[in-house]
C-alpha cells in the first residue's frame, strides 16, 4: 500500500504547472488513489498475460518508476531536488493558527479511533463479505481472477474452477484492493486487508485540504474542511465498517470533481489529467459509477454552454424519441433498439442499469428523515442546501461559480429521479440505500459549499 502511494505521490509533487508544483497534500490524497489504481491495473495485465496476479512484477514496477524518478530528479536538480519545495503559506493571525491546531488534532483524534476499529472490528457489512472482501480472499489465496458467474450458467456449467454470487457483475477494483494487500502479505487478516479504506479517508482529507489552499483558501479553511468531511458519521460507518465500495467512490468523485473543477477555472494541465483519472476508475469502482459521469461532465457543459442551449438540445432529443416511435410503429411510448430501450414505464441500457419507471409517493417523507431527522449527517443538509440555493443565485453574475452550481443540481436532480421514479425508491423507503448514495457526492458538496460561501464573502 505504501510503496505505490510514495512512488505516484513523488511523480505528481513535481508536475506543477507553470513553474508552480503541487503541494504535498495533494500530491499524497492523489498518489495514494492513483497508486493503488495503477496497481490493480498491473495485477490485471499480469493475470490477462497468464502471469496469475504476480507480485513480484508489481512490485518490481513500482520500484522501476521510484528508481527512474530519483535518477531523474538528481539530473535535473540534484540532490536538493528530494527537499520539499516552496513554502507554506503563513496563518493572517494568532487565532487562525489555533483554529488550525484545534482542528488538526480533532481529526488526529477521529482518524485514531477509526483505525483502532478497522483494525479491531472482524469484516462485518454484508456487501463487504458478500461481494467485496468475499471475492478478494478468493483471488488473493487462488493468485488469479477465478471467474464469477450467474447462478444459472455455474450451474449447468462442467467446468469446476468458476464460483457463483448473486453480484457476480460488480466491477472487479475494490475487491482487488484488499486482495493487494493480502497477497503481499502472505495472508488473509480481515484488519490488515481492509486498512485501505482508512487510507482512503486520509487521501482524501489531504486531497481536500491541498485544493482548498491551491482554491486560494487559508490553511484553517482548508483544515475546516477535512474536519467537517471526516466528522460525519455515515463516512466514519463506512471507515469503521470497512468493506463496501461507496467511501472509495464518494473520494473518486469527490477528488475528481474538485481537480476537474480546478481544470476549468485556471487550465492547469495536471489537474485535467488528474481529473481524467480519477473519472475514468469511477466505472470500475462500482456500476453506478458510469450513472454518476453525468452530473460531473454534464454540470462542466452547462458551465461552458448556456443551460438554454442545452434545454433546447434536450428537447429535440426528446421530440426525437418520440419520432422515432411513430415511424417504426412502436407508438409514442418510447424506442427500443439493440438492448436499448427507453419507456415510459421502464429504461433499460444493458450491462449497466434496467428500471422500472413508477412514481412513489412514499419517498419524499423517507428523504426529508435520512437527511433532517436521522444522525447520519449531524446538520450538514441544513447547511448545505441553504447554501447551494445561495450559490445558485450568485451563480447568474459570478461565472467561476457556474460549474459547481450546475454538477451538484444534476446530482441532484438525478438523485431525486432515480428515487422518486425509479424502482430504486425501495432503497429511499428502507433506508438501505439512500444514504449511501447522497455519500457519493457529499465530499464534493462540502467543498463547493466552501468555495461558494469564500466568493460570497469576497465579493
Amino acid at each position: 500500500m505504501l510503496l505505490p502511494w510514495i512512488a505516484t505521490a513523488l511523480w505528481l509533487r513535481r508536475s506543477g504547472s507553470g513553474g508552480e508544483p503541487l503541494g504535498w497534500p495533494i500530491a499524497l490524497g492523489y498518489g495514494y488513489f492513483l497508486g493503488l489504481f495503477l496497481t490493480v491495473l498491473l495485477l490485471r495485465i499480469w493475470d490477462s498475460l497468464g502471469l496469475g496476479l504476480n507480485v513480484v512484477l508489481t512490485l518490481s514496477t513500482w520500484f522501476f518508476l521510484v528508481g527512474v524518478w530519483i535518477l531523474w530528479s538528481y539530473r535535473r536538480r540534484g540532490r536538493s531536488a528530494l527537499a520539499s519545495q516552496g513554502s507554506v503559506p503563513g496563518f493572517a493571525s494568532g487565532w487562525q493558527r489555533w483554529v488550525w491546531y484545534g482542528l488538526a488534532a480533532l481529526i488526529a483524534l477521529r482518524l485514531g479511533v477509526l483505525g483502532a476499529e478497522v483494525l479491531w472490528r472482524p469484516l462485518t457489512p454484508w456487501d463487504a463479505w458478500t461481494v467485496w472482501a468475499l471475492r478478494a480472499e478468493l483471488w488473493a489465496y487462488a493468485g488469479t481472477l477465478v471467474p464469477f458467474v450467474p447462478r444459472a450458467e455455474w450451474l449447468a456449467s462442467e467446468v469446476t474452477g468458476a464460483y457463483t454470487i448473486d453480484a457476480h457483475h460488480y466491477p472487479k477494483t475494490v475487491s482487488l484492493i484488499p486482495a493487494w494487500i493480502a497477497l503481499v502479505s502472505g495472508v488473509w487478516i480481515d484488519g490488515l486487508a481492509l486498512l485501505p479504506w482508512l487510507g482512503a479517508v486520509v487521501a482524501l482529507l489531504l486531497g481536500l485540504y491541498g485544493q482548498v489552499k491551491r482554491f486560494g483558501g487559508t490553511p484553517w479553511e482548508a483544515m475546516l474542511v477535512a474536519y467537517v468531511v471526516v466528522s460525519l458519521p455515515m463516512l466514519g460507518v463506512h471507515t469503521a465498517l470497512a468493506g463496501y465500495a461507496d467511501l472509495w467512490l464518494a473520494a473518486a468523485i469527490g477528488l475528481g470533481g474538485v481537480a476537474l473543477w480546478s481544470w476549468w477555472q485556471r487550465r492547469e494541465g495536471i489537474q485535467g489529467l488528474l481529473a481524467g483519472a480519477m473519472l475514468l476508475a469511477l466505472p470500475t469502482l462500482k456500476v453506478e459509477g458510469w450513472v454518476w459521469l453525468v452530473p460531473l461532465l454534464g454540470g462542466l457543459v452547462l458551465a461552458w454552454v448556456r443551460p438554454l442551449y442545452v434545454l433546447l438540445a434536450a428537447a429535440f432529443l426528446a421530440t426525437g424519441v418520440l419520432a422515432w416511435g411513430q415511424v417504426t410503429g412502436e407508438g409514442a411510448a418510447g424506442f427500443a433498439v439493440h438492448g436499448w430501450s427507453l419507456w415510459l414505464d421502464q429504461i433499460s441500457i444493458p450491462g449497466l442499469i434496467a428500471v422500472q419507471l413508477a412514481y412513489e409517493p412514499e419517498v419524499w417523507k423517507a428523504l426529508v428523515q435520512a437527511l433532517f431527522v436521522f444522525g447520519s449527517w449531524h446538520l450538514l443538509w441544513f447547511v448545505l442546501l441553504p447554501v447551494l440555493t445561495y450559490g445558485a443565485v450568485r451563480a447568474g453574475r459570478d461565472a467561476v461559480l457556474r460549474i459547481p452550481v450546475y454538477t451538484l443540481f444534476v446530482a441532484l436532480l438525478l438523485m431525486g429521479f432515480l428515487f422518486t421514479f425509479t424502482d430504486a425508491s425501495q432503497w429511499a423507503v428502507s433506508f438501505t440505500s439512500v444514504n449511501r448514495l447522497l455519500l457519493h457526492f457529499v465530499p464534493l458538496s462540502v467543498f463547493a459549499a466552501w468555495w461558494i460561501l469564500r466568493v460570497g464573502c469576497r465579493s
